[in-house]
C-alpha cells in the first residue's frame, strides 16, 4: 500500500504533515519501505511515519533519513512490544530509528527537507501490514 505517493523534492520545507492516507486497524506489524531517488543538490530529507489512535495526537513510529545519494531503506515496526509510560515524539524521532509498540489505526507521513534539491529528486514510502 502506498503511504507516501512519489513526492518531488525541491526547495527546503519545514515539517509538513500530509493527510492521513492509510487506515489499518488491528495490524501487529508494519513493514515500511522508503525509496529515495536523488537528482542533485540538497542536504537532507527526513520522513517520519506516524500513527494515531484518535486522529488528534500523532506519534512517530519510524524515521527515514536521506542525504545526497539514492537509496532504499526498510524498517519493521511491531505493535506487540510492551511499552510503559512512553512520551511519544511528533517529528523528532532520531534519524533512521523506529519506535515499537505504537501501532494505531491511522497512518501518515510528516517530512522536512534542508537544502535545495534539483533534478528528479523524489521520495516514495510504501507499507505492508501483517497480523490479526
Amino acid at each position: 500500500v502506498t503511504l507516501l505517493p512519489t513526492l518531488i523534492i525541491a526547495a527546503p520545507v519545514a515539517k509538513i504533515a500530509l493527510p492521513t492516507i492509510l487506515t489499518l486497524p488491528g495490524a501487529d506489524e508494519l513493514i515500511l519501505q522508503a525509496n529515495f531517488l536523488y537528482g542533485a543538490g540538497g542536504t537532507k530529507v527526513i520522513a517520519y511515519v506516524q500513527t494515531s489512535i484518535d486522529l488528534a495526537n500523532w506519534m512517530d513510529i519510524c524515521c527515514f533519513t536521506f542525504t545526497t545519494a539514492l537509496g532504499t531503506k526498510v524498517s519493521k515496526c511491531s505493535g506487540t512490544t510492551a511499552i510503559a509510560n512512553l512520551v511519544p515524539t511528533d517529528g523528532t524521532l532520531a534519524d533512521d530509528t523506529i519506535q515499537d509498540g505504537l501501532l494505531g489505526t491511522q497512518y501518515r507521513v510528516k517530512y522536512v527537507t534542508t537544502g535545495t534539491y534539483t533534478g528528479a529528486t523524489s521520495l516514495t514510502i510504501t507499507a505492508t501490514a501483517r497480523g490479526r
